[in-house]
């Protein structure tokens, strides 16, 4: 039953299994809701960093959703977003977290997937650009792999010249593919990473229903039919933006002056 409910085949027409799914959903909304009421000032001076990150990307200047996505990981990776310039890959207790608003957590200096992904949805959405997360179960070998397990990963969907790309700011900026609209493959010349697309966990978030699980699965088949971009000019870029923000180290530093005194109030806000 537990890895059955996982399958999309399954949950996709079962009802059953959609209320089961369903149940969980309301479970987070109430925790959501009672941390939205909490923590609603440090949420409001989070938004509030989220404009001054939005700003400043403005300020450095980007030509695509590609490598805004890149100069955001750049920021987080290398501490000018946490309170004390220092960054750990890792992630904190959920009890330490704001379930609202996961982004917050970087500021505290610590982050995983979700928190990466968060962040990169609150950034696009200030800009203006599309940007949503797709949960996941990483861990696939093959197109199979992954159909009776969990999600245990997030990443987040951009466009790139009318292709929508699944990047993983967590993993070093991997770029994935649709190769059906259920699992991605990593651009690369040798691929050795995939993911399988656990549409279940957006009704547990509220970001989807069931219904519009079907339209996304539907739009995904798409983009796997078409070609992607040349994975040699995906790693070039990637130089491209890392040493880019490498020359602009001070401009960043005067960045986290500037924001040190908000982000120290967020840091202060959060649970401990």
């Amino acid at each position: 039953m537990i890895g059955v409910i996982f399958q999309e085949t399954a949950y996709l027409t079962n009802p059953s299994y959609q209320r089961s799914i369903e149940f969980f959903g309301r479970k987070m909304k109430k925790k959501q809701q009672i941390d939205s009421i909490t923590y609603e000032d440090t949420i409001q001076k989070y938004h509030l960093f989220v404009q001054e990150i939005a700003n400043y990307l403005s300020e450095l200047g980007y030509d695509s959703s590609l490598d805004l996505s890149l100069k955001l990981s750049y920021l987080i990776s290398n501490g000018y977003l946490s309170f004390d310039e220092i960054f750990h890959d890792d992630s904190l207790p959920s009890k330490e977290e704001i379930s609202c608003c996961l982004g917050a957590s970087i500021v505290k200096g610590y982050g995983c997937c979700r928190n990466y992904a968060k962040m990169h949805q609150d950034v696009f959405q200030e800009l203006k650009r599309f940007s949503k997360q797709l949960y996941c179960y990483e861990g696939v070998c093959f197109a199979v792999e992954g159909v009776n397990h969990a999600a245990n990963h997030v990443i987040n969907l951009i466009p790139y010249e009318d292709i929508i790309y699944g990047i993983d700011l967590y993993n070093r900026n991997r770029l994935y593919h649709f190769r059906s609209p259920l699992w991605l493959e990593e651009v690369s010349k040798k691929p050795t990473f995939r993911v399988r697309y656990k549409p279940y966990y957006e009704v547990i978030t509220g970001d989807s229903s069931f219904h519009d699980i079907l339209s996304n699965i539907h739009e995904y088949q798409e983009y796997a039919n078409k070609e992607t971009i040349d994975p040699t000019f995906y790693t070039e870029l990637k130089k491209k933006i890392i040493s880019q923000m490498m020359d602009q180290w001070d401009q960043h530093h005067a960045f986290y002056e500037k924001t040190k005194t908000l982000k120290k109030e967020i840091y202060e806000g959060m649970p401990k």
